[in-house]
């Protein structure tokens, strides 16, 4: 087994992957509890900021031979999980 090193746990498309799943409970907390229109447009936010972190991290990671075997793991888990929010979300 292949030892993980700090390095490749930090790096910049992880991080990001990792702020796309922090972002997932936000949401939800923001969404369950809105209570005017002003609350839904954060929450839409969001998701544009999930979105774009889920693009930039594949690109980066791409484009600067920065793919590691945990980040292969962890970023379809992290999308995954927005999917699963997005799915609780409309059906409440």
């Amino acid at each position: 087994m292949k030892k993980i090193r700090l390095k490749e746990l930090f790096n910049i498309p992880n991080c990001l992957c990792y702020l796309r799943i922090i972002l997932i409970p936000i949401f939800l907390h923001r969404y369950f509890l809105a209570g005017s229109k002003e609350d839904y447009y954060i929450c839409a936010t969001i998701l544009i900021i999930s979105g774009l972190s889920d693009f930039l991290d594949g690109y980066i990671a791409r484009h600067y031979q920065m793919i590691t075997d945990f980040g292969k793991v962890i970023d379809p888990i992290g999308g995954k999980f927005l999917l699963l929010s997005l799915m609780l979300s409309q059906s409440y």
